[in-house]
């Protein structure tokens, strides 16, 4: 649990500084963003801290009304919409945790059919701690 803690600790601690983290294997140099001690591709156990680009896709868009959470980010943040991101290097973040912001519904049709459609890391304070959104990069 301890190794656990400390990854989660860096993380917050890079977003503080304005900056992402992800490990990366010495093995066969897969990334892993968010970071995880082991590597999801070959199963290697010692990985290493590295910054990432923030370079990112979106690869599909989804609207509120599709998903049953919505943590207050409307209230805080106005309109937004989860999406699949994958990050020039090479993981996907599915769109259970990963929210657009200042995009509504009113363009999920539009930027559909523009897929991959590019967002930037948008690092936002909230309830004491920094968390990781994206926004459109247009």
């Amino acid at each position: 649990m301890e190794r656990v803690e400390r990854i989660v600790k860096k993380w917050y601690e890079g977003l503080e500084e304005g900056k992402l983290l992800g490990r990366r294997c010495p093995e066969c140099g897969h990334i892993e963003f968010p970071p995880h001690y082991a590597c999801n591709e070959c199963g290697h156990l010692d990985t290493e801290w590295c910054e990432i680009s923030g370079k990112a896709y979106a690869t599909c868009f989804i609207p509120q009304s599709m998903m049953q959470n919505n943590p207050g980010l409307t209230e805080e943040y106005g309109d937004f919409m989860w999406a699949i991101v994958q990050i020039e290097e090479g993981d996907i973040l599915d769109g259970m945790n990963t929210v657009v912001l200042k995009v509504g519904e009113d363009r999920l049709e539009e930027l559909n059919a523009k897929l991959p459609v590019p967002v930037k890391p948008c690092i936002v304070q909230r309830d004491g701690y920094k968390m990781l959104f994206w926004e459109l990069d247009e």
